[in-house]
Parts: C-alpha cells; sequence; structure tokens
C-alpha cells in the first residue's frame, strides 16, 4: 500500500481539504525507532503534518523542520522533509515509556503541554523563516491548528488519529483550511463534518483516501486539486561528506588517534554512516 495525500477544494473554493494517510510511513518508522503505542500516536501525527507542509510549499527546492516540544516524556518530536512528499521523523524517547490506558488517551501527558510547536522553512531566501507558538493542547492536532492560526493566520480545523484497524497499524489526518471570505455556512458544515473525525479515520481505513474525500465532500461544490504519493526519505548518505567536512580537519585527526574510522548516525533513519582513512582523505584531498 502507498501513502498519499488528497488536496481538494469545498463550497466553491471557499476552503482547502486535505485528506492524508501516513500508514505505510509510520509503520517504517517504528521499526527503525523500536516505537512503543503511544510514540506510535505521536510519530504518526507529526509525520501527517509533514506531509501536509510538504505539498503546501511554494518552492519546489524548499524544505522544512517541524520540532513538537511539550517537555513531555517522549521528548522532543522531529519531522523533516521536502517538497513533493519526501518526509522522515524521530522521537527523542521513543521507547523508554510506556504509559497505562490507550495511546490516545495519554498522548498530551506524553507530548507534554508546556513548552513550543516550531517550524522552520527553507524557501530559497537568504534567511529560512522561523514560527513558534507555544503548546496548548499536547494532542498535536489543536497545537498545529493554533500554530496555523497565530503565526500564519490560517483558521483551519484539524483531525489526526492513529489506531489499528484489522492488525495494521493507522495513521490518518485531515486538514480544512478556511480561505478568505469563506461563509458561515460552510465553516459550520465543515465543523459538523469534523467533529466526527474518529468516524471519518475509520472510513479511511476501510475504503481509502480518495473515496473518504468524496463520501464526504463530493456534494459541497468538491474539486480535486491533486493525489500525490508519500515517502518515508533520508538523504543523509548524501549530505554525509557535508558533514564531515562540518567537523573539521582538526577534530578528524583527533578522532582517528584514538579509533581508525569515523562513523556519523542519522537519528531520522537509523543508519551509520562510517568513513575510513581512505574515504576521509578523499573528502579532505589530503592525507591523515
Amino acid at each position: 500500500m502507498t501513502d498519499i495525500i488528497l488536496r481538494g477544494l469545498v463550497f466553491d473554493k471557499q476552503a482547502r481539504i486535505a485528506v492524508i494517510d501516513t500508514s505505510e510511513m509510520l509503520i517504517h518508522a517504528s521499526k527503525i525507532h523500536n516505537l512503543v503505542p503511544i510514540a506510535q500516536n505521536a510519530m504518526g501525527r507529526a509525520l501527517t503534518i509533514g506531509a501536509y507542509i510538504s505539498y503546501n510549499m511554494k518552492n519546489k527546492l524548499g524544505r522544512f523542520n517541524v520540532i513538537i516540544d511539550g517537555e513531555g516524556p517522549l521528548g522532543k518530536i522531529y519531522v523533516a522533509g521536502e517538497n513533493q512528499g519526501k518526509i522522515k521523523g524521530y522521537i527523542e524517547n521513543p521507547n523508554k515509556l510506556e504509559l497505562i490506558g490507550s495511546p490516545a488517551e495519554n498522548i498530551k501527558e506524553a507530548v507534554g503541554q508546556k513548552g513550543y510547536f516550531t517550524i522552520v522553512k527553507d524557501m530559497g531566501l537568504k534567511e529560512p523563516y522561523i514560527g513558534s507558538t507555544e503548546i496548548v493542547s499536547g494532542n498535536i492536532s489543536d497545537d498545529f491548528a493554533y500554530y496555523l492560526f497565530a503565526s500564519e493566520g490560517i483558521k483551519s480545523a484539524i483531525g489526526l488519529d492513529v489506531f489499528i484497524h484489522e492488525n495494521r497499524l493507522c495513521s490518518y489526518g485531515v486538514i480544512c483550511e478556511a480561505m478568505p471570505g469563506v461563509s458561515e455556512e460552510a465553516i459550520f458544515i465543515l465543523e459538523d463534518i469534523m467533529s466526527r473525525f474518529k468516524e471519518i479515520s475509520l472510513r479511511i481505513a476501510n475504503f481509502g483516501v480518495e473515496a473518504t474525500f468524496n463520501y464526504y465532500f463530493k456534494h459541497f461544490g468538491a474539486e480535486y486539486l491533486s493525489i500525490d504519493k508519500l515517502d518515508f526519505f533520508c538523504n543523509c548518505e548524501a549530505r554525509a561528506d557535508d558533514i564531515i567536512k562540518s567537523i573539521g580537519e582538526t577534530e578528524i585527526v583527533d578522532i582517528l588517534r584514538e579509533k581508525p574510522e569515523v562513523e556519523i548516525h542519522c537519528d531520522y533513519c537509523g543508519k551509520n554512516i562510517v568513513y575510513n582513512k581512505s574515504r576521509l582523505e578523499n573528502v579532505f584531498e589530503r592525507s591523515f
């Protein structure tokens, strides 16, 4: 199965809708990071937000980072990505926490409710755009909605959910974004639809993203913008040489005095990239 994001307009372009499936990305992240259920819940929600941001970046070479720091037991939650649905993520404390009760009940406690929700967007300009707002809930859905309104002036309704359905880990989201001049009637209907998000997420699990969009929104002047694929993608191998260079020749020499190679670890994908002397000499164009 392939993760996808469907984006569309409803009520004759008065609102934008994104219906998102990030289940396969979450399954992959769960395997490489050994996520306990509550961490799966948080990671799935964060990846879904990343998917939404990825396909809303205007610059095709744009990159972004999301940092959710609620000062809870899970620690910081990181999601990074590029345009066109290339996303990755990890959690500081992915497997040290197993709270009593269901993941949905404990998400606020696990994420925490004291810190900040931050998004950094590199859109190819001189300086990246940085927006940061206080954590208002800890459930990530409300925190992102508050961020969109306080930082970007966007009114939205957001539903994010992670659950097990027929022995499969599922991660879904629906994001409704009001456009300027949206009518009160449209807002009322969208709020009513989103109040049944548990029902919506179960329908995605049973029938898929496109059928779910059609079921809830097609009869409200809906039109498709795009249906796009999403991938858990990490480019650490391509960036490894630059990371090694940033360590500096002096530090590299000090490391080589203690061991025969230099190893860098990627928190996002879990890879360990090893540089022996020969590889280091190619990077720095000198002998060690």
